[in-house]
C-alpha cells in the first residue's frame, strides 16, 4: 500500500494514483491543446492529438538509476522490479478514469449560472474523455513494470497508439520470445 503522505503529496503535484504502483498526470501539452494554445511535437510530426494523450506510468516508485539531472524525486525510487503487480486491464482502466477525473476542471457546464474560468476547447475535452494515446513515460522507469509487454499488448488491441519512454537498461523486457 502507497504510504498516505506520500500519495497526498503527489495529489499534490497534481499526480492521480492508480492502484498501488501507476499514476497519471495531465501534461502540460495536454492542458494547452484543450485550450487551443498548441501542440507537442508527437502531433506535429506524427499526427497524434495533443488532447488525446494521456501521460501515465506502471511503475511510479521503480527506477535502478538516481540521474543526476533527474527532476523527478527520487526520495522514494525502489531499484528493483515492480513487486505483485497489478493486470495491465485494471492499469489502463484506472488511467482512463484518472485522466477523465484530472481534466475535469476543463470542462465548462453550459447550465451553470456561476461564472466558469475554463477556456477550453469543449469539443476537444469531450474527445479527450476517451485517450487514444498513451506515452508510459511519466516516472519511473516502465520495464521495472514486470506485465510491461502485457499493458503494450492490451492497449494495442484496445487500438491505442503508445509511446514507450524508458532508458534502455532493460531491452529484454519489451522483445517478444
Amino acid at each position: 500500500m502507497i504510504n498516505p503522505e506520500i500519495k497526498k503529496q503527489l495529489t499534490k503535484e497534481n499526480y492521480e494514483v492508480v492502484g498501488e504502483h501507476s499514476a497519471v498526470k495531465i501534461c502540460s501539452w495536454t492542458k494547452k491543446s484543450l485550450r487551443d494554445e498548441g501542440v507537442c511535437y508527437k502531433e506535429k510530426f506524427y499526427g497524434i492529438k495533443s488532447h488525446l494523450c494521456c501521460q501515465m506510468t506502471p511503475a511510479l516508485f521503480n527506477c535502478q538509476n538516481k540521474c543526476i539531472h533527474c527532476w523527478r524525486n527520487l526520495e522514494y525510487s525502489n531499484p528493483t522490479e515492480v513487486k505483485n503487480p497489478e493486470d495491465p486491464k485494471k492499469i489502463i482502466d484506472g488511467a482512463i478514469k484518472a485522466q477523465q477525473k484530472l481534466l475535469t476542471g476543463f470542462k465548462i457546464d453550459p447550465n451553470s449560472k456561476k461564472k466558469q474560468l475554463s477556456r477550453a476547447n469543449q469539443e476537444k475535452y469531450q474527445e479527450a474523455q476517451e485517450p487514444m494515446q498513451f506515452a508510459i513515460s511519466l516516472t519511473g522507469e516502465p520495464t521495472l513494470y514486470p506485465l510491461i509487454g502485457d499493458l503494450i499488448e492490451e492497449l494495442t488491441k484496445r487500438k491505442k497508439n503508445i509511446l514507450l519512454g524508458n532508458q534502455r537498461t532493460l531491452p529484454r523486457k519489451i522483445t517478444r520470445n
